[in-house]
């Protein structure tokens, strides 16, 4: 066990320079083994307002949401924002599951205009509608991405381009090439982890010498080996 806390706890791997309110991140220990992820987010989603629509790229039950959430966490309640000049989207963030760009609007009408609020009938009217709110847009959309990437983000281009204070994440499986976005993380498997994880699990399902014994065995299988004899 004390092997295997070591190697989760490993330092990071990374050198690259990151901000100093990213670097904040290490203090907290938000989440083991994906500080650097959470600090690159950090940064795509804060440190230059200009970037609206970010994608986390990486496969499946790597953690994408997590840090998403963690990442999201830590800016809305980060205390001297104008320090570090912080977006800390004080309306939240709210997840959507899309599945077809056909449901785009009804699925940012549920979670944006919530009623009272008149619904927008389409998708030029809702910049107007949404132009106050500072929010943080999470759609989980690996499927839309596999199959109408470019058609999304236009759609998403449209809505952002009157001012509109939203930024979005987009949640993929697979990396679109030559795609308009403004940031992207990858977040790959750790290898590590994924090791340390087999070796606890060989070693706690591995049968010890001794449970093959006779001296070991159950009251009940003695007695049924003793009747054959």
């Amino acid at each position: 066990l004390f092997c295997f806390f070591l190697m989760i706890r490993r330092p990071p791997r990374s050198t690259h320079c990151i901000s100093s309110a990213a670097s904040d991140v290490y203090k907290r220990q938000v989440l083991i083994g994906r500080n650097i992820e959470v600090q690159q987010l950090i940064e795509l989603l804060s440190c230059d307002p200009g970037k609206k629509i970010i994608t986390v790229i990486g496969p499946s039950r790597v953690g994408k949401r997590l840090i998403i959430r963690t990442a999201a966490k830590y800016i809305m309640e980060c205390v001297d924002t104008a320090k570090y000049d912080y977006e800390n989207f004080p309306d939240g963030f709210v997840t959507i599951r899309l599945n077809s760009t056909l449901w785009l609007l009804s699925k940012l009408n549920g979670a944006l205009l919530p009623p009272p609020n008149v619904e927008a009938r389409s998708l030029e009217e809702l910049p107007r509608k949404i132009q106050n709110q500072r929010k943080l847009v999470v759609l989980e959309c690996e499927h839309v991405m596999d199959t109408n990437a470019f058609e999304l983000i236009n759609k998403l281009r449209d809505i952002l381009k009157e001012g509109v204070k939203i930024k979005f994440i987009l949640i993929a499986q697979k990396r679109v090439p030559e795609l308009d976005v403004d940031g992207e993380l990858m977040i790959k498997e750790d290898l590590d982890m994924v090791s340390a994880y087999s070796i606890i699990c060989l070693l706690y399902t591995s049968p010890s010498p001794r449970d093959l014994s006779t001296s070991r065995m159950p009251s009940s299988a003695c007695k049924k080996k003793e009747k054959k004899k």
